[in-house]
């Protein structure tokens, strides 16, 4: 096989990773608007304990600074930069949504991408999330910035979920 050819084979697998976040045009039915659902009431979740934590609405510039810089910081290839990204979100959220305190500490790569699985509760192409951790961690940046994004919105129209789905 060509050496050049073998180069690419990363390149070509990470293009055909699915991205469902950023695209208006998701079919309704497709698996992907399916999780972007499940990510809003995710996020709503994850927004309303942590109002009931602070016991107020988060400033303009927390929210510019916490979630919006961050989901903006987000890259877009896979790699190094990317997972230091989603440990950070691990480290954010999961104590706080999930109730484990322990998702605040460092884990290995596979551990925290464990993590933010099951905060993010993406079902997405197993195919994919099983194979190397970029393209897992490609997949999960991509609704991890879409769910931070979502935070800012909740608090802006001051919306909380009931207490009774929490």
């Amino acid at each position: 096989m060509d050496g050049r050819l073998l180069l690419l084979l990363p390149t070509l697998i990470l293009a055909r990773t699915p991205i469902v976040t950023d695209d208006p045009y998701l079919d309704e039915n497709s698996e992907g608007a399916n999780n972007l659902e499940k990510q809003h009431g995710l996020s709503l979740k994850y927004y309303t304990k942590l109002r009931e934590k602070l016991g107020r609405k988060l400033t303009a510039k927390e929210i510019n600074d916490g979630y919006l810089k961050w989901a903006e910081s987000m890259p877009q290839d896979a790699g190094n930069e990317q997972i230091t990204k989603i440990r950070e979100f691990v480290k954010h959220v999961g104590p706080i949504l999930l109730d484990k305190p322990e998702y605040a500490h460092d884990g290995p790569m596979h551990i925290v991408l464990e993590r933010c699985d099951e905060i993010l509760q993406a079902q997405v192409h197993s195919e994919y999330m099983d194979s190397h951790p970029y393209i897992k961690g490609r997949i999960l940046a991509g609704f991890a910035k879409e769910f931070m994004r979502k935070i800012e919105y909740f608090n802006r129209e001051d919306i909380l979920m009931p207490k009774d789905e929490l």
